[in-house]
């Protein structure tokens, strides 16, 4: 998202968007991205990666239909914040009229090109559902600004292994009493941080998993992170 906002503009905090759960409330990707979580404990864990953020609330919704804000609240005392203030119903189609950003945690071909069209101008797509995501990159094409899957095969891979070797390299070299929300959005930086600017481009917001600066410089901003904040046991 850091390196979207680099490419077509808008700051997180004035964009809006579903994020969709699989039915059965699975395959989610918890912080680092890991399937088939829980969606309660994926959620413990963005809500504040999002409000760091100052990201605007998001809709959230499980498949085709939005959650009440009631469902949310044994989640995280801060979740019910982050929702919608005006309590939406309807569907996923409801949801993504107007929508700046899709992040699909859920099933595959639930979207169609005709849903994304309902979203707004330059609009970001994270279809995340393995091993086939939410909509196939063949239809999404021509109808987003920039897609994303959890899929190798793809440009734009969003895989675990991005963040937590050198998250947790950096809470152990500075011997973390506990891994905060300034570490996890110190480790999104760094990852963002990896891909100079000159060489951004839609295919290539976020850097390969083989790339062997990740480890270490997300590493070094996690422990640096992790003193700033007064978490750290070492320096």
């Amino acid at each position: 998202m850091v390196n979207r906002q680099k490419q077509i503009g808008p700051r997180l905090e004035t964009e809006r968007g579903p994020m969709t759960e699989e039915k059965k409330g699975s395959g989610a990707y918890f912080f680092f991205s890991f399937f088939s979580v829980f969606f309660s404990a994926f959620m413990s864990l963005w809500s504040p990666f999002i409000s760091s953020a100052n990201a605007t609330p998001v809709t959230l919704t499980r498949n085709i239909a939005i959650i009440p804000l009631e469902r949310l609240i044994a989640c995280r005392d801060n979740l019910p914040a982050l929702v919608d203030r005006d309590r939406p119903k309807g569907t996923l189609r409801d949801a993504l009229k107007g929508a700046d950003v899709f992040i699909g945690l859920a099933r595959a071909n639930l979207l169609t090109p005709g849903n994304l069209d309902l979203m707004a101008p330059d609009r970001i797509v994270f279809a995340m559902a393995n091993p086939d995501p939410e909509i196939k990159p063949e239809l999404a094409v021509g109808h987003c600004r920039i897609f994303a899957t959890g899929r190798s095969d793809y440009p734009n891979q969003i895989n675990n292994a991005l963040a937590s070797p050198g998250i947790f390299r950096g809470a152990l070299d500075a011997q973390a009493r506990e891994i905060n929300d300034a570490m996890k959005m110190a480790a999104a930086r760094a990852i963002a941080g990896i891909i100079p600017d000159d060489t951004l481009s839609e295919d290539y917001i976020i850097p390969s998993l083989f790339d062997k600066q990740v480890v270490p410089q997300v590493a070094q901003a996690v422990a640096q992170a992790a003193r700033e904040t007064g978490v750290a046991r070492n320096g």
